[in-house]
């Protein structure tokens, strides 16, 4: 966003006014934070949400706030039918605002009360699935599903919204959402991962199943007519007890609310809400694709070609955004392997590949090994950690938190790339292209 130097000036708009362009037609929503608005420009409508800056008191949470006013935009212009798409942003008094797709057709919610036959909510879920599955192929995870956050569209196609807190792998949990929902305190932790409020493994946990237990929240919602897996969520007394059941597992069998749900939807919520989300959970959303019967596209991550010609490495989300890596020119005066680990200023050179990160402490100073083969065939591979020295021992040492490539997570025997894959270190998503 340009000109965060600007004064926010206090908003209060009127149906009928302007913001820019766009004529103000009703507001849709508004909390501590944030207001959206329904507007019209060339008799099309639009949702604008104007982030209420003149709220915030203090420069250092503006600018924290703003950070993730545009993380929120950058979500939306991932190209996905299933995504709430991003049209344009700008400025109104100092107050930064995204106009986006207007979805005109209510949230998920509206099946609380009044659930259709399996087949149409088996459309739906299939729809909520692609929409996660573009977003963690590009390395990004929402990380605030539920029913409220899932519109329907024009046609009434599903699209996910509301990437306020959306990680480029791993932006923290902030305080609430853009709208500051109040009313949603408690509410809130009922689709969080039990992991992440255990800041010993958040970090490291923050991947697609994070975003699976919160469907699988949703889904049991959506199928118990509005009941909680794991009790209710009034107090902070209910919410102990809540994440001590959500961490035990320890769901109530969602056929005392449903007895007619299908076997196999028990079989995918229980398994979407089992803490142990290293082993027993979904730890991706093409297996629930699968499971569910999904038709779904290949995406143009999943491409079989290996790369031939020359490849490069490209900073999709991270402190340098834009930056590019040419792995082959690096490669001639090496022997064909490139070491990639944080950038350490003071001694640039202990990294072939150095990746800036200055705000966060997540990328190991030797964090992976990009690795070239030429016989018999051309063939590149990733491998998490570097061959050094460590403590007077040499030795193949891993990095602390880990590298993921298209949501899988990798070990010291790597994995082969491809073009278009996606890769995460730290708090970076990278692409890889060839050229």
């Amino acid at each position: 966003m340009a000109t965060r130097s600007a004064i926010p000036q206090r908003v209060m708009m009127k149906a009928g006014q302007y913001i820019k362009e766009y004529c103000i037609k009703s507001t849709l929503g508004e909390g501590t934070f944030g207001v959206v608005y329904e507007v019209s420009l060339h008799g099309k409508s639009y949702a604008l949400k104007l982030l209420k800056l003149w709220e915030v008191p203090y420069d250092k949470e503006r600018e924290k706030i703003v950070e993730r006013f545009d993380r929120e935009f950058e979500c939306g212009q991932v190209s996905s039918k299933h995504l709430v798409q991003s049209v344009a942003k700008g400025i109104h008094l100092g107050n930064p605002y995204i106009v986006m797709e207007f979805c005109p057709n209510g949230t998920l919610s509206k099946y609380i009360h009044d659930l259709p036959s399996f087949d149409i909510i088996n459309k739906v879920t299939c729809q909520i699935l692609k929409g996660l599955s573009d977003l963690h192929k590009n390395g990004i995870f929402h990380r605030d599903i539920k029913p409220d956050n899932i519109l329907f569209g024009t046609n009434d196609v599903v699209k996910l919204t509301d990437f306020g807190i959306a990680g480029f792998k791993q932006q923290r949990m902030t305080e609430r959402n853009i709208l500051g929902r109040s009313k949603n305190v408690f509410g809130t932790y009922a689709y969080i991962a039990p992991e992440q409020l255990d800041r010993r493994t958040s970090f490291k946990a923050m991947s697609a199943v994070t975003d699976i237990f919160s469907f699988g929240v949703t889904m049991y919602e959506i199928f118990s007519g509005g009941k909680l897996p794991f009790g209710t969520l009034n107090t902070e007394t209910d919410l102990a007890n809540y994440m001590q059941r959500a961490r035990e597992g320890k769901w109530v069998n969602i056929q005392q609310y449903n007895p007619s749900i299908p076997s196999y939807w028990v079989d995918i919520i229980g398994r979407c809400l089992h803490p142990d989300y290293k082993n027993e959970r979904y730890d991706n959303i093409d297996n629930l694709i699968s499971q569910l019967g999904c038709h779904i596209q290949a995406h143009p991550s999943q491409k079989s070609d290996t790369p031939s010609g020359a490849m490069t490495l490209e900073v999709m989300h991270g402190e340098e955004k834009g930056r590019v890596y040419n792995l082959s020119e690096l490669l001639n005066t090496k022997e064909g392997i490139l070491r990639l680990g944080w950038l350490d200023t003071n001694s640039p050179n202990n990294n072939d590949i150095g990746i800036k990160e200055t705000m966060t402490s997540y990328i190991s100073s030797r964090h992976a090994t990009i690795e070239k083969i030429s016989q018999p065939k051309i063939q590149w591979f990733i491998r998490d950690g570097q061959w050094r020295e460590k403590q007077g021992k040499w030795g193949w040492y891993k990095s602390t938190n880990g590298v993921t490539v298209n949501s899988q997570k990798i070990d010291e025997l790597g994995v082969e790339l491809k073009s278009n894959d996606i890769l995460i270190i730290g708090d970076t998503t990278l692409k890889i292209n060839q050229v």
